[in-house]
């Protein structure tokens, strides 16, 4: 077994791509590089069984261990600076006025599995490779069959907007990359006839770069717009649709819970299907300006339900501050849930505002360009 060279790992010596989905295939998987990524964690857990047995005092082993009866479980979370949509693209996720972030996951007529590969540079730094070979010797961490688990969205004043997605996967794979012998992909056929991937992946100068993003390279906080519009509701309070609302942060979470599905003849699930609905969450935190009139009983005759958008923009100062919008979060129909109130001595008064709403092929919440 190959020896990992570097002594420690650090920012500039790694890089993640993710291939399309599915992930497994005979032939013609593609990748992305995920860029701006600022945290990356994996980890497996093999699901022993401890069994008992009557008229003893001991466990049931094979071979001298607790029985392993199907895959492990592999988890994989990454977290990334938000910006033009790039990592999203290549995640999966639709991107367009015509459909969800969701639609070909729920359109999808095969599994919707990718593959997360993390390389590891043995030399100083990731950028600057002039041909293949400069990738000789650089370890491959492949996690396979990896299915979106969760997207979340994150921003707040004086912070850099921040994204980041949890996948739920089927195996992991270490190498060492050769580009004579390159390593195969860590996918498994899922199914009853679980063969390994037999495609290779390959590493050329344009797999890392930093000349891959042509659009703005990070969101700054001022220039993110939050326009919210008041369709239903006659409650009393803050009024969050109003142009003098102080928005401090507003965070977007968007469960997508799977049911595994395991079966007769193989160790893996067959697929990890979505769960419908899906039900996905916003929340807005502000300060108190103003208060609008009313009382929470009007939430027995008619909710309050709003359409939010998140403009992200890259302003020209030297253009008397000119914003061309990047990209547009569209949130529609989402129902207020809650509200809290909070005062403190020598502070303002804080509120909490949270909301759901629902999303489909077609609509609920969608990333336009």
């Amino acid at each position: 077994m190959a020896e990992c060279i570097p002594t420690r790992l650090t920012y500039e010596r790694l890089g993640v791509l993710v291939t399309d989905f599915p992930a497994y295939k005979e032939n013609g998987t593609t990748s992305g590089n995920l860029i701006r990524v600022q945290s990356l964690d994996y980890s497996f857990q093999h699901p022993a069984v401890d069994v008992k047995s009557i008229g003893s005092d001991q466990f049931i082993y094979r071979n001298n261990e607790s029985p392993i009866i199907r895959q492990p479980d592999v988890n994989c979370n990454i977290s990334y600076l938000f910006s033009s949509g790039e990592n999203e693209t290549s995640l999966g996720l639709h991107l367009g006025s015509d459909g969800s972030i969701l639609k070909k996951f729920l359109e999808s007529e095969s599994t919707d599995d990718i593959n997360v590969i993390a390389v590891a540079s043995n030399k100083e730094r990731m950028q600057d490779l002039s041909n293949v070979n400069d990738y000789s010797g650089y370890h491959v961490i492949g996690i396979g069959n990896a299915f979106l688990t969760n997207y979340s969205y994150e921003a707040s004043v004086g912070s850099l907007p921040r994204a980041s997605v949890s996948f739920s996967a089927s195996n992991m794979k270490f190498d060492q990359y050769e580009p004579s012998a390159a390593p195969n992909l860590p996918a498994i056929k899922l199914g009853v006839d679980n063969q390994y991937s037999s495609e290779e992946l390959h590493l050329d100068q344009s797999s890392f770069g930093y000349d891959l993003v042509s659009g703005a390279n990070a969101i700054m906080p001022g220039d993110i717009q939050v326009n919210i519009t008041k369709h239903a509701g006659n409650y009393g309070g803050i009024p969050v649709e109003s142009e003098k609302a102080a928005i401090q942060s507003i965070s977007l979470d968007v469960p997508i819970d799977r049911q595994d599905i395991f079966g007769f003849g193989s160790n893996y699930v067959f697929d990890r299907k979505l769960k419908l609905p899906i039900m996905a969450n916003v929340s807005i935190d502000l300060i108190l300006r103003e208060y609008a009139s009313g009382q929470i009983d009007s939430f027995f005759k008619e909710g309050a339900r709003y359409d939010m958008t998140i403009n992200h923009t890259n302003r020209y100062f030297y253009s008397g501050l000119r914003a061309d919008t990047i990209n547009q979060f569209v949130i529609e129909n989402a129902q207020l849930r809650s509200q809290s109130y909070s005062k403190q001595i020598g502070g303002e008064v804080s509120v909490s505002t949270s909301f759901v709403f629902g999303i489909s092929a077609s609509g609920g919440f969608k990333i336009i360009k």
